[in-house]
This record gives C-alpha cells, sequence and structure tokens, in this order.
C-alpha cells in the first residue's frame, strides 16, 4: 500500500477515526432495525393476539351471564321488578357478546369462521334462555325442557370459547419461542459484528501507525542522527514521500 505513504500523517489518523465511527453507526443502525422489528412483532402480539384472548374471556363471561338471567328470572315473582329486569339483561347480555365478538374478528381476522360458529351457538343460547324467561313470566311456569337444554348448551358455548382460547395460546408461545430465539441470535450477531469491526479499526490502527507513521520516523530520526555524527554517506529513505516523512 504505497500510496498511503503520500497521505499526510494527521489524514490517516483522521481516516481511521472516521472508519472506526462508520462501523460504529452502522452497528447501530443494525441493532435499531433488529429491535424496531423485534418491537412490531411483540406488539402483533400483544395487540391483536392477546386482545382477541381478552375479548373471549368477555364472551364467556357473556355466555354465563345469559343462563344466570334466565335462572335468575325464574327465582322471582312473575310480575315482580327483578324478573322483569333479568329478562331485560338476557338480551342486553347476548348483544355485549355479540360486540365482543366482533372486536374478536378485528383483531384475528383469519378466525372469522370459528367466530361465526361461536356466534351462532350464542344467538341459540340466547333464544333457550329468553324462551325460559318468556314462559315462566306469561304462564307462572318453568319449562323444565328449557331448563335442561339451557344447562346443557352452557358447557358446549363454553367449550367452543376454551377450545379456540387454547389454540391462540399455543400459537402464542410459539410465536413468543421464536421471536426470543430471533432476539438471541440477533443480540449474538450484533456481538460478533461489533466485536470484529472493532478488532479490524484496531488492527489497522495498529497497522497504520507503526508501519506507515512510527517505523517511518524512527528511520528517519536514525538517518538524521547519523548524518548529524558527520556520516554524509547515510541514505535518506522516502524522499520521495509526500507526508510529512518525505
Amino acid at each position: 500500500m504505497a500510496f498511503l505513504d503520500n497521505i499526510k500523517i494527521s489524514v490517516k489518523i483522521i481516516s481511521t477515526v472516521i472508519l472506526l465511527a462508520l462501523v460504529s453507526a452502522g452497528l447501530i443502525a443494525f441493532s435499531g432495525v433488529t429491535l424496531n422489528h423485534l418491537d412490531r412483532e411483540y406488539g402483533h402480539l400483544l395487540e391483536n393476539d392477546a386482545q382477541t384472548r381478552v375479548e373471549l374471556a368477555r364472551v364467556t363471561r357473556r355466555v354465563a351471564e345469559l343462563c344466570n338471567y334466565a335462572l335468575a328470572v325464574i327465582t322471582y315473582a312473575p310480575d315482580s321488578a327483578e324478573a322483569k329486569k333479568s329478562a331485560t339483561e338476557i338480551e342486553d347480555a347476548y348483544k355485549a357478546g355479540i360486540r365482543n365478538l366482533e372486536s374478536a374478528k378485528k383483531y384475528s381476522p383469519r378466525r372469522t369462521s370459528q367466530f361465526a360458529k361461536v356466534e351462532h351457538s350464542l344467538t341459540e343460547l340466547r333464544t333457550v334462555a329468553a324462551a325460559v324467561a318468556n314462559v315462566y313470566m306469561q304462564s307462572e311456569q318453568t319449562s323444565a325442557e328449557d331448563v335442561k337444554q339451557l344447562n346443557e348448551m352452557l358447557p358446549v358455548v363454553e367449550a367452543e370459547l376454551l377450545a379456540i382460547n387454547q389454540e391462540l395460546s399455543k400459537e402464542m408461545t410459539s410465536r413468543m419461542s421464536s421471536l426470543s430465539a430471533s432476539a438471541d441470535r440477533s443480540l449474538m450477531l450484533v456481538y460478533v459484528l461489533s466485536a470484529v469491526g472493532i478488532l479490524f479499526c484496531l488492527a489497522l490502527a495498529l497497522w497504520l501507525s507503526m508501519t506507515k507513521i512510527a517505523r517511518p520516523l524512527n528511520q528517519l530520526a536514525q538517518r538524521m542522527g547519523a548524518l548529524a555524527g558527520g556520516d554524509v554517506a547515510v541514505e535518506i529513505d522516502g524522499q520521495n514521500r509526500r507526508d510529512e516523512v518525505g
């Protein structure tokens, strides 16, 4: 690399410092991009899959409320305010459950068909719960068949919701493990690249300082010493160089 002999020492030093700065900036940029990607992936889990599970938990609560309100009706007098209120709350719980399902569809559109099945089951459950309440309030009699059907439908709908929730849980666990492994690999890559980049810059700086700065200056000092001592035949190296030594 003879061309380096024609570059000023100050330029060599500054160039090495700039190279080290560029390597550091590149590593920082790479780390930022990697962290941003991981942040988006974790954000997707929290904003979509996790929120879907929250909405499904709310639907499960609405399912239980439907049955509880229907059974609450038959514990009061048919014309009592409590019975009427419980009958009204059956419809309120159903509508709230439908809203929760719509939110779940928004957060996890790929499961629309599963949510549609749950919506159908929820509608059937609402129909039976309303039938239990209406029959009692109109005839002051409890339909044993409707109550039995209500009790049989409840665990079925809850099982459907549980199955979807467990499937989501497994997917989230798998994706979390994948993201964790990706984060570990990215972190290791940053460490390796940082070590290689810093060592390269240090090696380059050491080589420049020893072979292109210190050695020529030492040789020049020796030649000047010999010349000052009266040895006029001494050969002065580097006269063709364009840096401070030449």
